[in-house]
């Protein structure tokens, strides 16, 4: 090939020139050197090649071999990004040194990764994460606030490795702890602090609960013989606890555990101001207590987002690690995610919109994937939309599996005239759902029922009033036109990939009215996607001078980049010179460190005859500091 044909197919005339003609017969060109436009420096053409190397750069008989060799070249130069060529569908084996191979991010545009373990290909054009609103509010923090204010106040840390002081630091200093401790400080300047940490390697909510002596686990606390573990944290009279667990729970978490801790701190006859940690993930590599595994991983996610629930459901504070972790990681956001239509293959049912299925033993997703390959049988979200028509036989009760292996259930009761109510369970306690009262339209049973995050949603058709609108298409029903809210409410739920299970009391036939998925353990468009901004062993890596365990416990730039970012986002400051234009409170109020009235109090006595008093009163009534309950004499 010359270097005039060159020109023709569209390279620059002087880069064509230099091309040696061996070259241009098919020899090596990567020691040929070029000068790129508006450069001055020319370099050779393996330089440029090598910028952005990426599987399709490397020999091998499969795509597996030629992704391992790019993850260890890569990793061995210390280079975080792979590239792949444009339009790169990878297909690997799926084998454990094919996942453990993960030594970078990869990136390209329009190209696929599967068989790889948990990972993906992430557009260039993708930002870096943005930090989300704290979950701990000035109102988790009324206690701490109040000990502030006194100018002394005690923080503790109760839970597993990752906060004690043995999770493989280079120094205290660069701690967990220490950096929580560190944010506290500067932001309360001239509160003095006492900090103790009070956690335990290896341990978990079960452990926290237990009634053994927790003397021996920590000698260095000198502990009284005889304490449990609860016990010694609740005699250091803490003002501010930070509960941390779940990298140690995993899928022996039990809801009686968490509830025992929450309720032992809350019967303190101080009750400290409750924050949890939501715990993040271990190494995606590390074969240390088999983390390398989807189920190890998964059974840690089940357990952090169970706890994740628990708090939103019951307003707790909470330090989302997990989140964090996963949009810098992972590259999204899986509470930030989209549901979208399944797509039907004209087989499985429902082969079309509005078919029927039976539920009366019960009707599993389908395998049915939407456009981000999020399968109905394996989803963490969904909507359903669904009929039982009235020429069939009505269900007196709807059975709904939320979680894996139905360990959340919900259960949507019917009477006689239409009137619904509702319970679920975490397969530890069972909750009414408070119902709206809206009813069931007599006929058909229209409905839509939505498990979107932690968000539990019942829609239905009701008769209208003022209208005779009707249906008229399965369009309308998709959008669910004219339906009403049943209830509207956060639940207790654990959340991994699993097949939800729709089952009806009665032998009855539901229409498939619309379907829509969505997975926030996987790494797909169902979730906003960012560019991750480090790999997954730069977390962990085990190094002589800033610690890291290859595993679990971060070094010091994983704690500096996870979990630094999470305690500087809350307000920890004590609001003590606050001035605001209004100030409204559901409940009651107190100043100098008092104690807020629980009720708010009645003035009883002979109604004053004095003008001053009278208006005292009149006013201290219409700010709702006090109830009028005077009489006239």
């Amino acid at each position: 090939m010359s270097a005039n044909k060159l020109t023709a197919l569209g390279m620059a005339p002087e880069l064509a020139k230099e091309i040696p003609n061996a070259v241009l017969d098919g020899g090596d060109a990567s020691n040929s050197v070029a000068t790129a436009a508006g450069a001055t420096k020319p370099r050779t053409i393996g330089s440029v090649l090598s910028s952005e190397i990426g599987a399709q750069d490397f020999a091998g008989a499969t795509q597996t071999a030629q992704l391992v060799a790019a993850e260890n070249m890569l990793g061995a130069a210390d280079r975080p990004i792979q590239h792949f060529a444009p339009g790169t569908d990878l297909v690997a084996d799926g084998a454990q040194t094919t996942i453990d191979a993960n030594q970078t991010v990869i990136v390209g545009e329009n190209c696929t990764i599967s068989g790889a373990g948990r990972r993906a290909v992430h557009s260039e054009i993708l930002s870096p994460p943005q930090m989300f609103q704290s979950n701990v509010k000035p109102h988790h923090l009324t206690q701490f606030y109040k000990a502030c204010l006194t100018g002394k106040a005690t923080v503790i840390v109760i839970g597993d490795s990752i906060y004690s002081p043995g999770g493989s630091l280079a120094t205290m200093c660069e701690s967990p702890f220490y950096t929580a401790c560190d944010e506290i400080m500067r932001q309360n300047p001239g509160v003095k602090f006492t900090f103790v940490n009070m956690a335990i390697g290896g341990q978990n909510y079960g452990g926290m609960v237990s009634s053994a002596d927790v003397t021996t686990q920590m000698p260095w606390n000198d502990i009284p013989a005889g304490k449990t573990w609860l016990e010694a944290c609740g005699d250091l009279n803490p003002d501010l606890v930070f509960v941390h667990s779940g990298g140690n729970d995993g899928w022996g978490l039990l809801p009686s555990q968490f509830n025992t801790v929450h309720s032992y701190f809350t019967g303190l006859t101080k009750v400290p101001s409750l924050v949890y940690g939501i715990a993040y993930q271990p190494s995606l590599t590390s074969p240390t207590n088999t983390y390398n595994t989807e189920n190890t991983q998964q059974g840690m996610w089940w357990a952090a987002t169970y706890v994740r629930s628990q708090c939103i459901a019951n307003n707790y504070a909470f330090i989302d690690e997990l989140r964090w972790q996963t949009m810098c990681r992972d590259g999204y956001d899986p509470l930030d995610l989209s549901l979208t239509f399944v797509n039907l293959d004209g087989v499985t049912a429902p082969a079309a919109w509005e078919d029927t299925v039976s539920t009366k033993g019960g009707w599993s997703f389908p395998d049915l994937k939407n456009e981000n390959g999020v399968s109905a049988a394996a989803c963490t979200d969904w909507r359903l939309g669904g009929t039982f028509p009235a020429s069939g036989t009505l269900p007196n009760m709807i059975t709904v599996d939320l979680a894996l292996n139905g360990k959340c259930q919900l259960w949507i009761m019917f009477d006689a005239d239409r009137n619904i109510t509702a319970k679920y369970t975490d397969g530890t306690t069972a909750w009414t759902i408070p119902c709206t009262g809206i009813k069931a339209q007599t006929g058909d049973l229209q409905f839509a029922l939505t498990m979107k995050n932690d968000r539990l949603q019942l829609l239905v058709l009701n008769a209208k009033t003022n209208t005779d609108w009707k249906f008229n298409d399965v369009g309308d029903k998709q959008l669910s036109l004219g339906y009403e809210t049943v209830f509207d409410t956060n639940i207790v739920k654990y959340s991994v990939p699993y097949t939800p299970k729709i089952s009806t009391d009665t032998d009855s036939q539901m229409l498939v009215d619309g379907l829509w998925v969505a997975s926030s353990w996987q790494i797909t468009d169902s979730c906003r996607r960012y560019r991750p901004i480090c790999t997954n062993n730069w977390l962990y890596k085990d190094t002589p001078n800033a610690g890291g365990s290859d595993a679990y416990h971060m070094n010091t730039y994983g704690v500096r980049l996870l979990l630094t970012p999470l305690w500087r986002a809350v307000n920890w400051a004590c609001p003590q010179n606050g001035v605001y234009k209004t100030l409204a409170a559901s409940g009651g109020i107190a100043v100098f460190g008092a104690t807020p009235p629980s009720a708010q109090p009645t003035i009883t006595g002979t109604k004053p005859t004095d003008a001053v008093q009278q208006q005292i009163l009149a006013a201290l009534v219409s700010y709702g500091f006090v109830k009028d309950g005077t009489t006239a004499s």
